[in-house]
C-alpha cells in the first residue's frame, strides 16, 4: 500500500484502501475527479464466479465506478476455481455479457530451478 500511496500521490490519483462500499469495504479505489477503478483482492479458493458476477457489479454501483479488477492470487495447486471463472467467462461472452476484468498473479511456491 505505501508504494501504491507515493506512486498515487505523484500522478495526482486518490487511493483509498478499504472504501466502503455497500456492505462491506472494498479492498482499494482509485479516483481522479471523473475516474474511479476499484480493486478487489481475492485468494483462488474464494467463490471467484460470486465475486465477478455479484459483488463487484454491486461495488462499481454504490462507488459510481466504471472500471473494477478482480485481482487473483492463485494459491492452490489445481485452480480450479480459476478454471471455473474462466469457463464461466467464456459463456458470459456468448451471450454479450462483459464481466470486470481480472488479473491472475500466480503466488504458488515453486521449486527453485537450481534444484530441477
Amino acid at each position: 500500500q505505501m508504494v501504491a500511496q507515493i506512486y498515487c500521490e505523484a500522478n495526482d490519483i486518490d487511493i483509498s484502501p478499504e472504501s466502503n462500499a455497500w456492505r462491506w469495504p472494498v479492498d482499494f479505489k482509485f479516483s481522479r475527479w471523473m475516474d474511479k477503478v476499484i480493486v478487489e483482492i481475492k485468494k483462488d479458493s474464494n467463490d471467484l464466479i460470486s465475486w465477478i458476477s455479484k459483488q463487484i457489479p454491486t461495488y462499481e454501483k454504490s462507488e459510481n465506478v466504471n472500471t473494477s479488477i478482480l485481482l487473483i492470487f492463485q494459491i492452490t495447486k489445481n485452480g480450479n476455481s480459476i478454471n471455473k471463472l474462466k469457463e464461466y467467462e467464456t459463456e458470459q461472452n456468448k451471450k454479450w455479457i462483459i464481466l470486470p476484468q481480472y488479473i491472475i498473479i500466480d503466488a504458488r511456491i515453486h521449486e527453485s530451478a537450481s534444484h530441477l
